[in-house]
């Protein structure tokens, strides 16, 4: 069994867009676990800005993260993601952001193997759905997203 140290994620400190030399923390009540290697994405929903934390580890030993939370600006208050339909835990997965879904594939369940299973996290209505297997990439990714 692979162990690694934990990384505090908390306390966090957003800078501010009014104040752009200043940093306001974040609250930490209800707050994902601390954790390490974890995904984060910044997002834009029903015109308020979010930040999504999933996966990662979060103790000393396996196994790793399948919850995570969505932090609201405009509230400065975290929700936790639902479990139910994630992808099983992992750490260091790419995430990317759709512009509606926040995109999870790869990443290291602790076997030192990569891999090829994700998911599909929809915050507006929490919950997660499916990736397709058919035709998918194996071994360690790098995150993209291109606009068309």
């Amino acid at each position: 069994m692979m162990t690694r140290p934990v990384l505090s994620l908390l306390p966090v400190l957003i800078a501010s867009v009014a104040l752009a030399d200043s940093w306001s923390p974040i609250s930490i009540t209800d707050a994902p676990t601390a954790r390490a290697a974890h995904s984060a994405v910044f997002t834009r929903i029903d015109v308020t800005d979010q930040m999504i934390v999933w996966g990662g580890q979060d103790s000393g030993s396996l196994p790793f993260a399948n919850s995570g939370g969505r932090w609201k600006r405009s509230t400065n208050r975290w929700t936790p993601t639902t479990t139910t339909g994630a992808p099983s835990g992992r750490e260091g997965q790419p995430a990317i952001w759709t512009g509606h879904e926040m995109i999870v594939w790869g990443g290291d369940a602790g076997t030192d193997s990569f891999l090829n299973t994700g998911g599909r996290y929809d915050p507006v209505e929490d919950v997660w759905r499916p990736t397709t297997l058919t035709g998918a990439p194996s071994g360690p990714l790098k995150p993209c997203w291109m606009e068309t």
